[in-house]
């Protein structure tokens, strides 16, 4: 269906907005998501960069960012 069989009235331009406010909405959170995940990445690179030889609580604590980050990346697959 393409856009001139799409008649103009008022309840079909309250749903359009409404599509895209919610889709701003995503866009928004999807945003808030990967800035989250690349924080947590930036943590990992510290870790690393601060110890040469990582001990057991430098891997566990990695381990740990790395779950939070498969924790956002399942938030953004709800996105969609």
């Amino acid at each position: 269906m393409n856009s001139k069989n799409i008649p103009c009235n008022l309840s079909n331009l309250y749903y359009i907005r409404n599509i895209m406010e919610k889709n701003e909405a995503k866009a928004q959170a999807y945003n808030n998501l990967l800035f989250q995940h690349s924080r947590l990445e930036e943590q990992i690179r510290q870790i690393k960069a601060e110890n040469f030889d990582l001990t057991k609580q430098d891997v566990e604590k990695i381990d740990r960012i790395r779950f939070q980050q498969q924790m956002l990346m399942a938030e953004v697959q709800k996105l969609f």
